[in-house]
């Protein structure tokens, strides 16, 4: 943005990209290597996780010393001079697919110290890293392309920024954590269909951590992970629900179950590939997007502003929330030639991980 007397001032800005994969939290953290010896003066909007050895300046100490500084967002609530746009969410980005750009980035400020001061002699960063919960994320290399413009807010005058540089980080499921994420379960009012979550669907309580029990005050032991006990010890359980039906429609409810005590879901996104979307009539307590360049019928759902966006962590009220779906009851195909299938999800992404499914075969006659 502009020169000081031993560096600049850059703002920088987060997009995700990812059309169903929101950063939840706790958030993101971006890391790089300093070209030279630089030092990072102040920060708005974000903080270096380490200051690092600053015992050789005198006077004025800056933020951070770190040749590789860990930067992550503020906590929402912080004091307006400590924000800049996009900041201050703790590090959560909604998926593109929600078509608010507002939610889905992210930005800071920093002054660097002992740089360069003009386009010759700054050195960039290398080495970016951007790390999430279930990783998953590598970063290309750094690259300088056009300066970024600004349009005032008057619409009359545009500026542009001294020097700008890029760099891209793809996700790849094949660097992301293997074990599920969810887990699903089916269930019916008639109870003809009922199928649990499979035992070790994420995790075998004997393999894991030791997981959260409550105690005698109703609280989680101090040493106990960040997930409920369970038999599949996923933190998050997806419930189908078929509900009854009349001559002309039916219905299911979906319930979402967050058994993380730690963590709320902020920004949560459900993909579920439904054989009959094609019969869809109504939705209720959700938002909901067919995805019309998909084939098979994928429909993506997210929850409602104040309502049902954010799941609350496990053991508080609003650790579930519940949408429901309403298909057109004509015309519908069995498949394989089970009456049952056509009503049920072949398959749940959730927050662009899949979830784990019951077997096949408890997909009976409805």
């Amino acid at each position: 943005m502009q020169w000081t007397p031993d560096g600049y001032v850059a703002v920088v800005n987060i997009s995700n990209e990812q059309e169903f994969r929101p950063v939840a939290e706790p958030g993101w953290k971006l890391s790089w290597t300093w070209g030279r010896r630089e030092v990072i003066w102040s920060m708005v909007g974000a903080q270096a996780l380490l200051q690092g050895d600053c015992s050789h300046f005198v006077g004025n100490i800056p933020h951070s010393c770190e040749r590789r500084p860990t930067i992550v967002d503020l906590l929402p609530g912080v004091p307006f001079n400590d924000q800049v746009a996009g900041c201050c969410r703790d590090g959560v980005l909604a998926p593109k697919a929600f078509g608010d750009p507002d939610r889905s980035t992210a930005g800071f400020q920093l002054s660097v110290g002992l740089a360069g001061t003009t386009n010759r002699t700054v050195r960039l960063p290398t080495n970016f890293t951007f790390e999430v919960e279930r990783g998953g994320y590598a970063c290309g290399a750094v690259k300088v392309v056009r300066p970024t413009r600004f349009l005032s807010p008057d619409g009359r005058r545009v500026t542009q920024a001294l020097m700008t540089w890029k760099v891209v980080c793809t996700y790849s499921a094949f660097l992301a954590k293997k074990t599920p994420a969810c887990c699903v379960s089916l269930s019916s009012a008639d109870h003809r269909l009922s199928s649990g979550c499979k035992d070790c669907a994420c995790s075998c309580r004997s393999a894991s951590a030791a997981c959260t029990r409550k105690g005698s005050a109703g609280k989680p032991s101090r040493l106990s992970s960040a997930v409920k006990c369970t038999n599949h010890m996923c933190p998050v359980q997806i419930n189908w629900h078929l509900k009854s039906q009349s001559k002309d429609n039916w219905g299911a409810r979906v319930s979402i179950t967050n058994y993380n005590h730690r963590s709320e879901i902020s920004n949560w996104a459900t993909l579920l590939h439904l054989p009959q979307s094609n019969h869809l009539m109504k939705i209720t307590q959700a938002n909901h997007k067919p995805l019309l360049m998909s084939i098979g019928g994928w429909e993506m759902f997210w929850g409602i502003k104040k309502y049902n966006r954010v799941i609350n962590k496990e053991g508080i009220r609003g650790s579930t929330v519940n949408w429901e779906v309403i298909y057109s009851h004509k015309n519908v195909s069995s498949h394989n030639g089970t009456v049952g299938a056509p009503y049920i999800p072949l398959a749940i992404y959730f927050n662009g991980d899949a979830c784990s499914m019951p077997a096949k075969s408890t997909f009976l006659k409805v």
